[in-house]
């Protein structure tokens, strides 16, 4: 914020919505006249693509702080995961790495066996009788870190994944990472985590509204390569992508963490076309800062339109109520637009007559007061 504000030459600056310290991708920026409308932005949905990691937990269920779970350092050796394309069964080659055993592919039809081996005493995964399903254990009892541990986790399939995943579409309830900024009994939940305190969190509504995969493949992290999904998620406000992880992960079975995090949307503005701070530094050098930023109602895009006569906008003006032209719930929002076509007013219905919510200096909403998004 503070370099935005010496570019743009004014304090008037704000955001709307945060990222966590290692997430990048989309942040919109609103300045001037604009940062009234900050609100509306940060209620918007948003999209993220995220890579989590199975097999690894830490506090903050991310990689911001230190594993307090890991996979053994040589356990490529044990269950070799190869990259892989999307939507092709994950097979692992038929190897005998450092003479550890391995899965071999299976052909068409035959059901997985997994034989009978303890390593270092850990327990195994038996094979399943005809026709009976796989149960994943809770990840609080079944995780162990062992051969079969990463044998399972090595033999996940991508419908198998999918099927996980398409369990967390729709409406739910989350609880939010101890590692996070709300407030519980006066204090940010980080600054209770950090003094090594865990509290309870109340579970707060969200919606998932697309979760796809996009890969399964290795990532190395340190000097281990773990299992890793990388998903495309769209979601509303108040979503915590590292809760998510860590419940998926649980639902696997195992461990995770959020190893990668980007935010390719937030409400209308998209990464493709953020810009980063270096190329608003060099715009507002060469003079040409406006030509990046957008004007204020693009944010206010999902908002029904309302044109309204001279009339109505004196009102409106004057802080008075004018009749709605069509019947709608109450409550609902419209962007309110002057005869020649000018931004002024985001409206509220009540008894079916719009109350100016918030009104616009007319001077103001003609000059751009948005930058769009910074990557």
């Amino acid at each position: 914020m503070a370099k935005v504000r010496k570019l743009v030459g004014t304090k008037r600056v704000g955001h709307a919505g945060t990222l966590d310290p290692a997430a990048t991708g989309v942040l919109p920026i609103c300045i001037g006249a604009a940062t009234r409308i900050a609100e509306y932005l940060s209620d918007a949905g948003k999209a993220y693509r995220a890579s989590i990691a199975l097999g690894l937990a830490t506090p903050s269920y991310d990689l911001e702080t230190p594993p307090t779970i890991t996979l053994p350092q040589n356990w490529e050796e044990l269950s070799y995961i190869p990259a892989m394309r999307l939507g092709e069964p994950l097979n692992t080659p038929p190897l005998n790495h450092g003479g550890q055993p391995t899965i071999l592919p299976l052909k068409q039809g035959e059901q997985p066996t997994i034989p009978p081996m303890t390593q270092g005493g850990q327990p195994t995964i038996l094979p399943l009788r005809e026709g009976e399903q796989p149960t994943i254990p809770p990840l609080t009892q079944g995780w162990q870190g062992g051969v079969a541990d990463l044998a399972r986790l090595a033999a996940l399939t991508i419908p198998e994944l999918e099927a996980v995943l398409q369990a967390f579409v729709g409406p739910q309830l989350q609880t939010p990472p101890m590692y996070s900024a709300l407030h519980v009994g006066g204090q940010r939940l980080y600054d209770l985590a950090r003094a090594g305190q865990e509290v309870e969190r109340v579970a707060r509504p969200i919606t998932i509204y697309s979760l796809k995969l996009l890969s399964f493949a290795p990532l190395l992290i340190g000097d281990i390569e773990y299992p890793t999904l990388e998903v495309e998620v769209e979601c509303s406000k108040g979503t915590y992508i590292r809760s998510l992880a860590v419940d998926i992960g649980a639902k696997l079975g195992a461990p995770a963490v959020l190893a990668a995090l980007v935010r390719t949307r937030s409400g209308p503005f998209r990464l493709e076309d953020a810009h980063t701070l270096d190329r608003l530094t060099e715009a507002a050098q060469s003079g040409r800062l406006a030509e990046l930023l957008y004007p204020t109602d693009y944010a206010l895009a999902d908002l029904p339109r309302v044109d309204l006569s001279a009339d109505d906008v004196l009102h409106i003006r004057m802080g008075q109520t004018i009749a709605a032209a069509a019947s709608t719930d109450d409550g609902t929002l419209a962007r309110a637009y002057s005869t020649d076509g000018n931004f002024i007013a985001i409206l509220r219905l009540q008894a079916q007559r719009w109350q100016p919510n918030k009104v616009f200096n007319l001077d103001l909403v003609l000059r751009p007061q948005l930058v769009g998004k910074i990557a």
